[in-house]
């Protein structure tokens, strides 16, 4: 029989009988039991904590009532969340506690943290490396630096207090872990740790099976972990510094703050420091009812709804499962005697009167049935500990009273008994001496294994992408924030199985351009290279701010696009491909909007190579003209050779031969930002097409100087771009060869069905790995519908219409990155990014009134978006100190 004193009990008890004095550890008058005059001093929390040490090979030996008396060997495997799951899935989870001994306790917790500093700082990108292409200028440097650290400011911020009351949203990085306790008296005996220690690879098995499996913890993450659960309100005040263990100090005593106070009430648990500034409120719930067949995916509604909105518990949180493993040859013989009886009893008179007994048969045959296919009977709870800022309790309260209740499950305060909760919460704490309190308390109650194990809290939200294969740490492009809080890096650089380009498509005001700027100025601040090639000046700001080349194609601005500078120095299979990309060029200028006849592409591939070697033996760059020369010679004997030339002449010695003679202005990719803007050509759809057409090739022979550099090339507006022509296959081997130099193009476009119009358009849509979709119109999603171009995915289907955009808050997208799921995330705006490109009025004239008091444009933007309008001698006096201690 199990000893009345245990830690937890005897942690209860002590509670209860305290006086208030100055210790950190205290419990308020209102506690039914307390007794003045009587109390027990208790200097730490520490002594309620049963973690006594820890090995190299990660087990934990765990106190019991006496120091003589262990309660156990303990482990914590960290799990990595899921997006999805499926029934194998679940029938594969089952069999976590086969390994286990009777007595022995699973755990599998959810944490809901707000500590995000670490994965929100990694927006803030590494030290540039020279590359061989100039640097970008101070000015510009200024602002992609500030843009960064304001970004991730701006999620750290919103992770503890709400930014848009309009559209809540709370930063989150969601953890899951499984821990174990297994009862044992002799922790230190070899044979005993093997045994655990074996259980442990078993777990681990199933877990890999699933997907599931990350590592196993070791001193340092339980001492972390612990204390930031332990220290809620130094995490909320931004004070919280993550410790390191001490190998030679037992881990409970590691964990606590000095100047932490902790007082246990009737309704709560208070933790505060001296200040009382950001006291932090520790509120149990426990599941109370059912709403019937417990699923992964139900019990994932627990943790915040998914759905158009969201709706998430504004504070941290941890949602707990625990199962108390049972003897599984009693649990048998039991449940058939009592199924038997209730059997017998369903055939009697009685339940001519009552439905009781055939309604307990059928529980009972459950029951019975459940050593079958689910593994049997155990102890199971489910529980939240809600950690909320003093003046948020009620809220958060009532939050994850009203999610639970939408996935049929009724949740509860757990009244006097929020220590218990607390300790259920921690990693570990759940052992077999908490379960015999939780049984006392009616907080554990028998119910088939499934129902813990499916009702697991394993499915979060996508995570973003991993690392990058030449990086020791994420290097996210885009930074957005899950329905319920996950903040999640989003990397094309990093999809190991594909290319690396992108396509995106929003209706207009959907945040498609915000989405295209982040990409760009995220590029730059890794130390990217960036061409932005579009119709309408959009990005004339973004690089005037950034101090770009902006390059305008139009009847005043000719450049030089002889396409057979492009086979300058390629040699093999490059000057092959080289020349089938310069007959393409061809092609679109000779035959737009249908493709070549097979004979005169095979004769214009000949005599392109032929006329590129005849001008190189002669020390110069083959032209148009020298083409037409040679298709002369052949036209004399061939019809259609002739009208091929009579195509080409307008190239030759009309009005537009200026951009392939030669004569034009030659092509300069020097600055790190180009924007290509090509408006001036829509009077020359084929001549608009072949010039970008020649640009990516330009693009792609800078993006072979260096391939350690990552480039983007983005292309907005594509459906005018790609409305016509023939270059899919151009297309294609334009992105395939991008990702040899460590490129990628991104093509944006205003609807999903434009990616349907063209030969170039569906190219490129089919060969970009990551797709971004934001808020699309309805009558578009039918159509494509109807014409079977529209995802089958069932998800996919119910989320696309879902999506919103909240004006000056945030805009909601789905992002498919290679082989991983796709996701919904948020790309949250901060004020810094707002100002910069604010078209306001007052927002303009503020930003022009700093910088001709003599700020910066990076000081300029920072001062405005904190609120500074205008630059009064004070704030420029600042400005100036601040200027000089950044110099």
């Amino acid at each position: 029989m199990t000893s009345s004193k245990n830690p937890v009990r005897e942690f209860i008890e002590i509670l209860q009988r305290i006086r208030t004095g100055h210790e950190n550890l205290k419990v308020s008058s209102g506690i039914p039991g307390f007794i003045p005059g009587t109390g027990e001093r208790v200097d730490a929390f520490s002594t309620a904590l049963p973690w006594e040490s820890a090995t190299p090979d990660g087990l934990f030996t765990l106190k019991g009532d006496k120091p003589e008396n262990p309660e156990g060997l303990g482990f914590a495997i960290e799990i990595f969340p899921q997006t999805g799951v499926t029934s194998e899935m679940e029938k594969t989870l089952i069999g976590l506690a086969a390994p286990l001994e009777a007595g022995s306790v699973l755990s599998i917790t959810a944490f809901a943290s707000s500590a995000v500093r670490g994965i929100a700082e990694l927006m803030v990108p590494e030290a540039r490396v020279p590359d061989g292409f100039p640097p970008l200028s101070p000015e510009a440097e200024g602002i992609i630096d500030t843009a960064t650290n304001w970004a991730a400011e701006n999620l750290v911020k919103g992770a503890v207090e709400q930014l848009t009351p309009q559209a809540p949203v709370y930063p989150r990085h969601w953890r899951v872990w499984l821990t174990v306790v297994v009862p044992t008296t002799k922790p230190d005996d070899e044979e005993v740790r093997e045994k655990v220690l074996t259980a442990r690879r078993a777990i681990s098995a199933v877990l890999e099976q699933a997907g599931l499996f990350m590592g196993v913890w070791d001193a340092d993450v339980l001492v972390g972990t612990a204390s930031e659960i332990l220290n809620p309100q130094l995490v909320r005040s931004g004070d919280f510094v993550r410790p390191s263990a001490n190998p030679f100090e037992p881990p409970s005593v590691q964990v606590m703050k000095a100047d932490t106070e902790v007082t246990v009430e009737k309704h709560r648990i208070r933790f505060e420091t001296l200040d009382r500034k950001s006291a932090v409120h520790a509120v149990g719930l426990g599941v109370e009812h059912y709403g019937g067949h417990i699923s992964l995916a139900l019990t994932s509604q627990m943790l915040g709804e998914l759905g158009r909105g969201g709706h998430q518990i504004p504070c941290p949180f941890l949602f707990t499962s625990i199962i108390a493993v049972l003897d599984s040859a009693s649990e048998r013989v039991k449940a058939e005697g009592h199924r038997m009886r209730a059997l017998q009893m369903s055939h009697t008179p009685v339940s001519q009167i009552s439905p009781w007994y055939p309604e307990k048969a059928r529980q009972w045959t459950i029951a019975v049935n459940s050593f079958q296919t689910e593994g049997g009977i155990a102890r199971v709870a489910h529980q939240y500990l809600l950690l909320a800022p003093a003046g948020l309790e009620a809220e958060a309260v009532h939050a994850a009273q009203s999610i639970a209740r939408k996935a049929g499950m009724d949740v509860r305060r757990t009244t006097c008994l929020h220590a218990q909760a607390l300790m259920g919460a921690l990693p570990m704490c759940a052992g077999p001496l908490l379960v015999e309190d939780m049984k006392r308390s009616f907080r554990i109650q028998r119910r088939t294994l499934a129902t813990g194990v499916c009702g697991s809290p394993v499915m979060t939200e996508w995570q973003g992408t991993p690392i990058r294969d030449d990086r020791d740490r994420r290097t996210p492009l885009l930074t957005l924030v899950g329905r319920r809080g996950q903040i999640m890096h989003v990397d094309p650089f990093a999809n190991a199985s594909g290319n690396y380009s992108v396509t995106i498509v929003g209706k207009p005001g959907s945040g498609k351009s915000v989405v295209m700027n982040q990409l760009a100025f995220s590029c730059l601040a890794q130390g990217g290279l960036v061409w932005i090639i579009d119709v309408g000046r959009s990005y004339e700001k973004t690089c005037a701010v950034l101090d770009g080349a902006f390059l305008v194609f139009d009847k005043e601005h000719v450049w030089d696009l002889n396409p057979f500078a492009i086979l300058e120095a390629l040699a093999g299979d490059d000057r092959s491909e080289g020349i089938e990309s310069v007959v393409s060029i061809l092609g679109e200028l000779v035959s737009p909007g249908r493709p070549l006849p097979d004979l005169e592409r095979s004769v214009l591939i000949q005599l392109t190579a032929s006329a590129a070697q005849m001008a190189a033996m002669q020390g110069r760059l083959a032209t148009l003209a020298d083409l037409d020369a040679l298709l002369a010679e052949r036209a004399v004997h061939d019809r259609r050779l002739d009208d091929l030339r009579m195509q080409l002449e307008p190239y030759l010695n009309g009005p537009l031969a200026r951009w392939f003679d030669g004569s034009g202005r030659p092509i300069d990719f020097s600055s790190r930002l180009t924007v290509l803007e090509l408006e001036g050509l829509s009077a020359h759809p084929a001549l608009r097409q072949a010039v970008l057409m020649t640009l990516m090739l330009w693009i792609e022979k800078t993006m072979s100087l260096d391939r350690r550099t990552v480039k983007l090339v983005l292309i907005d507006e594509a459906w005018d771009l790609m409305g016509s022509g023939h270059s899919g296959k151009f297309i294609a081997s334009g992105f395939r060869r991008a990702r040899k130099h460590k490129g990628g193009f991104v093509v944006a476009t205003q609807s999903l069905a434009d990616f349907f119009k063209s030969e170039t358009a569906e190219a490129a849509w089919s060969c970009a790995d990551t797709r971004i979709y934001l808020r699309q119109d309805a009558e578009c999603l039918s159509s494509l519908e109807a014409k079977g171009q529209l995802a089958t995915d069932p998800w996919f289907r119910a989320a696309l219409p879902s999506l919103t955009t909240v004006r000056g808050a945030w805009s909601e997208m789905i992002v498919k990155v290679g082989d991983a799921p796709p996701a919904i995330g948020r790309l949250v705006l901060d004020r810094f990014m707002q100002v910069l490109y604010s078209s306001l009025p007052a927002e303009v004239s503020a930003v022009n009134a700093w910088r001709e008091a003599g700020a910066t444009m990076a000081a300029s933007v920072s001062a405005v978006a904190n609120g500074a309008f205008e630059p009064t001698p004070e704030a420029l006096a600042a400005l100036n100190r601040n200027q000089e201690s950044d110099r």
